[in-house]
């Protein structure tokens, strides 16, 4: 079709498309800057092209393309990660987070940006930023999985009892979270306290997801601490 009419934007589209599927990369990049002379004001012909240009580690070129995108579009959510990602592999590090700030700032009810500027504040080695991260998203209305992150972040910083009290209401909300079940579980039973409660949580998360080896082996570490011992022995084998 692009061989019958080199103007058919949305063959173009699709044979550029197709051509990453392939690891074609070079070709795809020229199908798409192709459809960036047809379609100029498109995010999704220069996200696409960013893509390309990824894969070959043109690293600069990569970076316009995904600014243009965010230029076109400013809530185009993977244009933000795939930004940031760039960053975090080739630098400069110091733009992963305020690139992430000015994402949240486009997009505020993002789950996915809040969860990914709390790791990056991680990963520089600022945990408390990484809180107040969470717990601003929170405020905003995340969701469960923010809430969750934030329970585990609290938990991680020496502040259990308010990571319980995020957790049961996270459950209480969710009555289905599988890894808010587990955690709280294991968090009782670890400590020593509410060990039936703690093994009847763990149990509940099996039935969501019964194949789950870590919640099988919280489940047998609650039993160990309520000296159920050949049960323990047989759910940790």
């Amino acid at each position: 079709l692009v061989d019958a009419d080199a103007s058919d934007a949305d063959s173009l589209l699709f044979r550029g498309l197709s051509r990453l599927k392939l690891r074609h990369y070079a070709a795809a990049e020229a199908d798409f800057e192709a459809l960036g002379k047809l379609r100029s004001d498109s995010p999704g012909q220069q996200y696409a092209l960013a893509l390309a240009l990824v894969l070959q580690k043109k690293y600069g070129p990569a970076e316009t393309a995904l600014k243009k995108t965010l230029e076109l579009n400013p809530q185009a959510e993977p244009a933000w990660e795939q930004l940031a990602l760039l960053y975090q592999h080739q630098g400069p590090r110091s733009k992963v987070v305020t690139t992430l700030q000015d994402a949240i700032k486009a997009m505020p009810h993002s789950d996915d940006l809040s969860l990914l500027l709390a790791a990056a504040y991680d990963q520089q080695g600022d945990p408390s930023a990484a809180l107040k991260a969470l717990k601003q998203s929170v405020s905003r209305g995340a969701g469960e999985s923010v809430r969750f992150q934030w329970a585990v972040s609290l938990d991680k910083a020496g502040d259990f009892k308010q990571s319980e009290a995020v957790l049961l209401a996270l459950i209480a909300d969710h009555p289905k979270h599988a890894r808010a079940l587990n955690y709280l579980g294991y968090s009782w039973a670890d400590r020593h306290q509410r060990l039936p409660e703690a093994e009847a949580l763990i149990r509940r998360a099996l039935v969501l997801e019964p194949d789950n080896y870590y919640y099988l082996d919280s489940l047998g570490w609650a039993l160990y601490r309520e000296a159920q011992l050949p049960e323990a022995e047989r759910t940790l084998a």
